[in-house]
């Protein structure tokens, strides 16, 4: 009796750990089954939430460059129309905003044709990496020919590409009031720089006197331009439309060139007619804006890593601006005082008045825009 006892006993005992066995199996079954359909609901609401926010960003997209094509519509049309009150001093506080367009106008497309990758630049043959290089150097500090180590994550292509973009820019279109004349007359007067002559006599008059050598220069690119008035000559309409389409060869030039040359190494492969298309459009619109600013008494001046000498960061400074990408609110400490590595946008200044006096003091139209290592 007492063995069939003990058998009963052990029995049950085996039934219960059978039981709690089978519902600790159903437990953890069960927990699996609700974990499963947590991570599924939650990669399906994150999906749509990257959705929404994919969508959101197009609108955002689409309606900026509207918002953008709508101004540069504006700003053609005025090119074209201009009439006598066109050259009354527009206001600095627009002049700014417009130059604050173009820098974003520029960062979109290079941040949409960069690759993501800058391990692709060890694949280049030894010409073609020289020949990107001394291009850098423009606008990187480079450490023995060489780029910092902490332009290697995915962001760094299209950092550098915006600095080409609006070193190649501003270095081709507002260094000189000229700078529409380089093909101009290039059949007729074949090796002739007139560009380069009139740059050279607007100088050596700058330091006989500058009120008048800034006066001559605004005054010809006025006349280079008549306006189109209700009634214009026939001479006014050649001349007119000759230095029109002078400054939109230009600028077209200077896109083609820009997107052949070495910059094309951190560019997509793939890129269509529509990305080349705007970048041009950049190009024109810059080249025009340029044109608008030159025709007034103030002189204009850019200032790029080798204007600058060897730059240094300070929050304080009030010609810089650091970029995006540097966060300096999370390395503050590390960052005051130390060598500016990249010059993403140059410094833009202004000097003089709409009556052609003061030149010896700049005033800040665009504060250079700078990257540095933050490790």
């Amino acid at each position: 009796m007492k063995v069939d006892h003990e058998k009963n006993l052990k029995n049950i005992e085996i039934d219960s750990r059978r039981i709690k066995e089978e519902d600790r199996q159903q437990f953890n079954h069960a927990l699996q089954d609700h974990h499963d359909q947590w991570q599924h609901e939650h990669r399906r609401t994150v999906s749509n939430l990257q959705t929404q926010l994919q969508e959101t960003q197009r609108e955002k997209d689409a309606l900026q460059m509207e918002h953008d094509a709508f101004i540069r519509g504006k700003q053609e049309a005025s090119f074209r129309n201009m009439e006598p009150g066109r050259w009354a001093p527009t206001e600095e506080s627009k002049i700014i905003g417009q130059l604050d367009r173009l820098r974003r106008e520029m960062r979109t497309w290079a941040k949409g044709m960069a690759v993501k990758d800058m391990s692709l630049l060890e694949t280049l043959d030894k010409k073609d990496l020289k020949s990107l290089m001394d291009y850098l150097s423009n606008v990187v500090a480079l450490q023995d020919d060489q780029l910092p180590a902490g332009l290697a994550t995915p962001k760094s292509p299209a950092l550098l590409l915006n600095a080409l973009l609006t070193h190649t820019l501003y270095s081709t279109l507002f260094r000189s009031p000229f700078f529409f004349l380089e093909e101009i007359y290039e059949d007729s007067l074949e090796n002739i720089d007139i560009a380069g002559g009139l740059e050279q006599i607007y100088e050596m008059a700058q330091k006989s006197n500058a009120h008048d050598a800034h006066t001559w220069r605004s005054d010809m690119l006025r006349l280079l331009l008549p306006p189109l008035g209700s009634n214009p000559s026939e001479g006014e309409k050649v001349l007119h439309d000759c230095t029109d389409s002078s400054v939109g060869k230009i600028a077209d030039s200077h896109a083609s060139s820009f997107l052949a040359g070495p910059a094309r190494h951190l560019m997509k492969p793939n890129f269509d007619a529509k990305q080349i298309e705007k970048c041009k459009t950049i190009f024109q619109e810059a080249a025009r804006f340029s044109y608008q600013l030159w025709t007034r008494r103030t002189m204009i001046s850019s200032y790029g890593l080798k204007e600058m000498g060897v730059p240094t960061f300070s929050i304080d400074n009030p010609q810089t601006v650091p970029h995006s990408l540097l966060r300096y609110d999370e390395h503050e400490d590390q960052l005051e005082g130390r060598p500016i590595t990249v010059i993403v946008h140059p410094l833009i200044q202004v000097y003089g008045t709409d009556a052609a006096e003061n030149y010896d003091s700049g005033r800040v139209w665009a504060r250079a825009e700078v990257w540095l290592d933050s490790k």
